[in-house]
């Protein structure tokens, strides 16, 4: 009876939670109305949330009826996060570095030379980064490269591989720690922004730069697939792909884009397709995609999304892993 009403109680303060966290200020007599809570709930769980310092107390409100009333805010800087971005810039490697809060917003944000490419020159970037707030609670990393049981497996040109990355920052920080590969991050991200249920569905991420080998994620019913060593999707182990190599001229890149979605769509039949791609690059891979018989002559007609940000979308996947980490603070629904 008792474990019942626990549970009842974290699923009506997470649903306050929740509710605070998108209205962002409300009173009381809101949040009832809002939740479907009762008065007597609301009070108690707003009780609890700013004895926790999840909400602020506010100015004072005259209501037009009755006593005044007190505003409650919630509280974004209750806790940060530091995510880290392993990208390729021109050829090399940056590691592009924010500490957000709770809503988001970046209190820092600064970019770092990694041609040093090695495992302790990552570990310093990281401390210098934690050393910039104190409230740092979680940490998201995204590399070129997959993990598998916090080891590196594949990455941007083998330069990372074998790194055992996610133990290594762990200990540097002791605090929680994802470590994930960069078009999955990207696929989720974008998946948020544009409100694209990634429940109930099947979703294919690829992200495939002029002379690079691509990343690519399969996201089904809400759960990436990834297989044994993490390697599902790797598109570089595409045959024709370890034939033919990496794509040097943007005719190449096309068709090899083409093909990948052909492939996919045959063995996956996903309901959509997310593709980074520059905004002025959007028209000629529509256009490619069309001019090409199999994907007519197959059963599976997929939506196809254009990710025009790949940068944004990977700064709004890294928070959501962040924030994933507690129930609480999972807000996205």
């Amino acid at each position: 009876m008792e474990a019942r009403a626990n549970l009842i109680r974290e699923r009506n303060l997470r649903r306050l939670l929740v509710y605070l966290y998108r209205k962002e200020h409300a009173l009381k007599v809101d949040m009832a109305r809002d939740t479907g809570l009762s008065v007597v709930t609301v009070n108690a769980l707003v009780r609890k949330l700013v004895e926790e310092k999840w909400l602020m107390e506010g100015e004072q409100v005259q209501p037009k009826l009755g006593r005044p009333a007190t505003t409650y805010t919630f509280n974004y800087n209750r806790e940060f996060f530091a995510l880290f971005a392993v990208k390729d810039r021109n050829g090399k490697l940056v590691i592009d570095a924010k500490i957000v809060n709770l809503k988001g917003e970046a209190e820092f944000h600064e970019t770092f030379d990694f041609s040093g490419i090695t495992l302790d020159n990552l570990c310093k970037i990281v401390y210098s980064v934690l050393q910039k707030n104190t409230e740092i609670s979680k940490i998201a990393v995204s590399i070129p490269g997959k993990i598998s049981e916090g080891q590196v497996t594949s990455s941007w040109y083998s330069k990372l591989d074998g790194w055992p990355i996610l133990k290594a920052i762990q200990e540097l920080s002791g605090l929680p720690v994802v470590v994930q590969n960069d078009a999955h991050v990207m696929t989720l991200g974008y998946s948020l922004l544009q409100r694209i249920s990634i429940r109930e569905t099947t979703i294919v991420g690829i992200f495939f730069p002029l002379q690079s080998m691509p990343g690519i994620t399969i996201l089904i019913d809400g759960k990436l697939m990834e297989g044994n060593h993490s390697l599902a999707g790797e598109g570089k182990y595409l045959p024709f792909l370890m034939d033919s190599g990496v794509p040097q001229t943007k005719g190449k890149q096309l068709a090899d884009l083409a093909q990948i979605v052909e492939i996919y769509n045959a063995v996956l039949a996903p309901t959509s397709f997310i593709l980074a791609a520059e905004k002025e690059d959007e028209q000629a891979v529509r256009e490619f995609l069309a001019s090409r018989p199999h994907l007519d002559l197959q059963p599976n007609t997929p939506t196809i999304y254009i990710d025009h940000d790949f940068q944004k979308s990977v700064w709004q996947g890294l928070f959501w892993l962040a924030a994933q980490y507690d129930e609480k603070l999972y807000f996205f629904e």
